[in-house]
């Protein structure tokens, strides 16, 4: 059963099954116990060992391969000055606003990419942003689907795209970053809780993909809550980005709970992501604990390069 669990990501037919695609992201829990029944299995069945573990070890190289940290090359380009990102999920009932919005300010990133920002904390938010261009205070756009960006660099365009559905809201802007225009995107899909938001949340994605694909050359960088992990089915590829998980190597987002840490970790997947392309250079990337969420923040530096 638990290699069947670990060859899951390989099977097509996950395409159109909802229980197997929310299976599948618990990959690493997967890889562990089954570890673990490979020894009592050397024990007790020898017979059946050697080949189970060969499929295990095919199978764990496979799922986990693309996700070791990659080696940032910056060789024959000129760099220009790092960006301090702060991107993470407050939890819309966060117990302690307060708190949450002093370790933000604490933070002084670049730029904050925030989702489920409570609309009721509208003033705590506008303080954060303190005058520098944002998305989210002003009233005649407000927070869509719970997002809300703060950019010390200038925000040139903005456009909201909005879809069927609950949260089916794609925030797409022009930063300019050291002379350069970097095309944005954010989004929080609903959590695929029901079959009709799992389907949203794979609409929506798919939507993100259409959008992208009209701006092969321009530096590009999304960011989300996409609520799903690699090895899902639905999880967005693009032909000129890649996943920020497949430069820093594997971390994983979410469940975090302090009350239950020992199984937080042991379930903890990779549900918050961002994208680039091949124009940045993630430097550095850690997760971080957000005051009273069930999310870890990402918080992260990176560079944009440019050919000479």
């Amino acid at each position: 059963m638990c290699l069947f669990l670990i060859a899951l990501p390989s099977i097509s037919a996950l395409k159109g099954s909802w229980l197997l695609d929310l299976v599948v992201n618990f990959q690493l829990t997967y890889a562990l116990l089954t570890f673990f029944l490979l020894i009592v299995t050397f024990w007790l069945v020898r017979s059946l060992f050697l080949i189970s573990f060969c499929l295990y070890v095919v199978f764990t190289i496979v799922n986990f391969a693309s996700l070791l940290p990659a080696v940032p090359n910056l060789t024959g380009h000129s760099v220009s000055d790092d960006v301090y990102v702060f991107q993470g999920n407050l939890s819309y009932y966060n117990a302690d606003m307060d708190a949450l919005y002093d370790f933000l300010d604490k933070k002084n990133a670049d730029i904050y990419i925030l989702f489920e920002v409570n609309d009721t904390q509208r003033e705590a938010f506008g303080k954060l942003a303190n005058g520098r261009p944002n998305l989210g205070y002003a009233q005649i756009e407000g927070l869509p689907a719970g997002m809300g960006i703060i950019s010390k660099y200038p925000i040139v365009k903005r456009h909201i795209h909005q879809f069927e559905g609950k949260s089916a809201v794609i925030i797409e802007l022009e930063l300019l970053i050291d002379h350069q225009l970097v095309r944005f995107y954010a989004l929080h899909p609903p959590s695929p809780r029901t079959k009709e938001s799992w389907q949203t949340r794979n609409q929506l994605l798919a939507e993100l993909k259409n959008l992208v694909k009209h701006h092969p050359q321009q530096i590009t960088w999304i960011t989300g809550d996409i609520n799903t992990s690699p090895w899902s089915y639905y999880f967005p590829r693009f032909d000129f980005l890649t996943p920020c998980i497949e430069q820093v190597g594997y971390y994983t987002s979410w469940p975090h709970s302090k009350a239950v840490a020992w199984l937080a970790n042991v379930v903890r997947i990779a549900i918050d992501h961002c994208f680039m392309s091949e124009h940045m250079t993630i430097l550095e990337f850690k997760t971080v604990t957000i005051p009273n969420s069930d999310h870890l923040g990402l918080e992260y530096r990176f560079i944009l390069n440019q050919s000479r």
